[in-house]
């Protein structure tokens, strides 16, 4: 059916099967890289805070030689809450799979 489909759409007989064989072997690699997707196990994922609770967090564990400022505190405490919301948030893990995706295919 897809050969005489490329055939209508004006490809050489030979060129159709070719065409078709390719597609379908892009298709079977797509699905295996799917099937192969593993999850990130739940000891791995950032806990879901808020902004404030990261921060306070932060703080609370900040090491007085370490000096941070206050600007570094608020700049890791944004990347965590980016890192939990990514962990919990099915949309977001998502977009990291079809990310990590295209990062394997280039």
């Amino acid at each position: 059916m897809l050969v005489a489909n490329a055939i209508r759409r004006g490809y050489w007989e030979q060129d159709a099967h070719t065409l078709v064989a390719t597609l379908q072997l892009g298709r079977v690699v797509i699905e295996a890289r799917h099937r192969a997707y593993q999850d990130k196990p739940e000891s791995e994922k950032v806990e879901l805070m808020t902004r404030r609770e990261w921060i306070r967090s932060i703080r609370d564990t900040d090491i007085p030689q370490s000096q941070m400022e206050k600007a570094d505190i608020r700049s890791v405490s944004n990347l965590t809450l980016r890192q939990g919301q990514q962990d919990h948030e099915s949309l977001a893990q998502l977009g990291v799979k079809i990310e990590g995706y295209h990062k394997r295919v280039r």
